[in-house]
């Protein structure tokens, strides 16, 4: 019997088909460097603008303190406030006024209301931030009048129908502590208006309303964000023009 001897493991690498590939690349590299070389010549227009001279390239720090507030190194001031409503040494202030609330019910289908006060709110000592001193509070109107009729009566033995109408008054006031002008609201007069009719138990009601009618522009909020070099104006938030709607009121 013959014995056949374990074959030997060749561990020797091939290299002919890396050789291959090499050559192959090198063919491409000689073919595409003269065109990588060579560009292609565009006619551009003149330009007349000058180059910008950029003065300051310091990049801009956003800084906020523990207490909350937010400055930027622009401008003369290394910390520019965003915006700042604080206020010194607003030591003392006055409210004084009256106030009157009244109700009738005129008829058993009439009802009649009035409300108004006047007050006069004012600073006694203190100054802003440049020296300005304190004068009227804000958001404190000379006066204000609330004058409303509600008239409710049966329309059948299970409708019952109804018409609402107010008038609102206040005097002039202010939306900042400084009193600038762009934050002087003058006085104004509201007309709010609603009828409709519902079920005589309440299960359910269908009314129109109107609010402002008369369209009154009156002035709510002021941002004064003006001493900022970033925002650099102010911005004035205002009431809701005239609006109607319908709604509708279910119980179950």
């Amino acid at each position: 019997m013959r014995m056949r001897g374990k074959r030997r493991l060749n561990a020797e690498i091939n290299v002919v088909p890396y050789i291959d590939v090499m050559l192959v690349l090198l063919i491409i590299f000689m073919v595409t460097a003269p065109l990588l070389t060579n560009g292609v010549e565009v006619d551009l227009p003149d330009a007349p603008a000058e180059t910008l001279d950029v003065e300051n390239d310091e990049a801009i720090v956003l800084t906020v303190t523990a207490d909350g507030e937010l400055s930027l190194n622009v401008g003369d001031n290394p910390n520019t406030p965003l915006y700042d409503p604080q206020i010194f040494n607003a030591g003392a202030a006055h409210s004084t006024g009256l106030e009157i609330e009244l109700l009738s019910q005129l008829t058993d289908a009439l009802q009649v209301g009035f409300n108004g006060a006047i007050q006069e709110a004012e600073y006694d000592e203190g100054v802003l931030a440049d020296g300005t001193p304190l004068r009227k509070i804000p958001f404190a109107p000379d006066y204000t009048a609330n004058l409303n009729a509600q008239y409710d009566a049966a329309l059948t033995s299970t409708l019952d129908w109804f018409a609402r109408g107010e008038i609102l008054a206040r005097g002039e006031s202010y939306l900042t502590d400084d009193n600038q002008q762009d934050g002087h609201v003058e006085a104004s007069t509201m007309v709010n208006l609603s009828a409709g009719f519902g079920a005589s138990d309440g299960a359910w009601r269908l009314s129109v309303w109107g609010r402002n009618i008369g369209d009154e522009e009156l002035k709510q909020r002021l941002f004064d964000l003006s001493g900022t070099d970033v925002v650099g104006q102010k911005f004035i938030a205002l009431n809701d023009p005239a609006t109607y709607g319908v709604k509708l009121i279910l119980r179950y």
